[in-house]
């Protein structure tokens, strides 16, 4: 409230303005006026007599204290003659920000509409909305504590696969002597020894407790191949992840489509 009777008392007039930093105290005559800055974001300058300008804050606008103060008539004119240009220029920038950010979330609007109506015509995706429609659906259909869905593609030519990894939370806060197959980085940061991790008894007992039945994925016409591959990871906090990695590869030539996407979360789901 302060703030917003401190503009109305002096925005875009003559005044005499003190302030204090750290090398003291100072006194000036100038004039406060707005500024639209990055992200259309407001904020303030006063320009003193000699042509210096000061950045201000808004938050810092209660640190100044203004008065009248007496100046030479044509000092005066100049000055009310050049807030009412500034002042000016200043409105016709917030209307042409608003007008852009219209404009902006209209263009956006069309293009998403769009987008959805060229699914309904055509039926095809691309392979981020593929990976978009998979993951939503196996998170509405699977409820395990530490799961965790990582998607991804990769193409070669014609051929693309997608891969998906299900992580299973082992234990936070893990140490290098916990795990054979874990060395810490000069930094602290813990890694995992592939070669070490595959030779231990501990990936083996996971690989059988968290079994993946590709089957259902395999049976999908489209489908070329299937492989998982088990092995472990270090999250946030330290935390060691058993993962499954399943990469499916889709015969050449298959389109992506919402369909496929649909079939093939229901095949994911069903392998867990």
């Amino acid at each position: 409230m302060k703030i917003k009777k401190i503009l109305n008392d002096n925005l875009y007039q003559l005044k005499k303005v003190k302030w204090k930093n750290r090398y003291g105290e100072h006194e000036d005559v100038g004039m406060i006026i707005e500024e639209l800055g990055w992200l259309n974001q407001i904020h303030y300058k006063l320009i003193l007599l000699n042509g210096d300008s000061k950045e201000i804050k808004p938050d810092s606008l209660k640190d100044l204290t203004f008065s009248s103060v007496r100046v030479d008539k044509e000092i005066r004119e100049y000055f009310n003659k050049s807030a009412k240009t500034l002042k000016k220029v200043f409105k016709d920038r917030v209307d042409t920000a608003i007008r852009a950010k219209e404009a902006e979330d209209a263009q956006n609007n069309a293009y998403r509409e769009f987008e959805k109506e060229l699914i309904e015509v055509t039926g095809i995706i691309n392979l981020d909305k593929l990976l978009n429609i998979i993951s939503s659906k196996l998170w509405d259909n699977i409820d395990r504590i530490g799961f965790n869905d990582i998607l991804k593609s990769t193409s070669h030519g014609d051929e693309v696969s997608i891969g998906i990894t299900i992580g299973y939370q082992i234990r936070k806060y893990v140490t290098p002597d916990m795990y054979p197959f874990l060395y810490a980085e000069y930094d602290g940061q813990l890694f995992v020894e592939d070669r070490f991790a595959n030779e231990s008894l501990l990936l083996k007992q996971l690989d059988q407790k968290h079994t993946v039945n590709v089957q259902p994925i395999k049976q999908m016409k489209d489908v070329k191949a299937v492989n998982v591959t088990p092995g472990f990871d270090v999250g946030d906090k330290n935390t060691l992840y058993f993962n499954k990695n399943i990469e499916v590869t889709f015969k050449k030539g298959t389109k992506m489509t919402k369909a496929l996407a649909d079939e093939l979360a229901v095949a994911f789901v069903k392998s867990m």
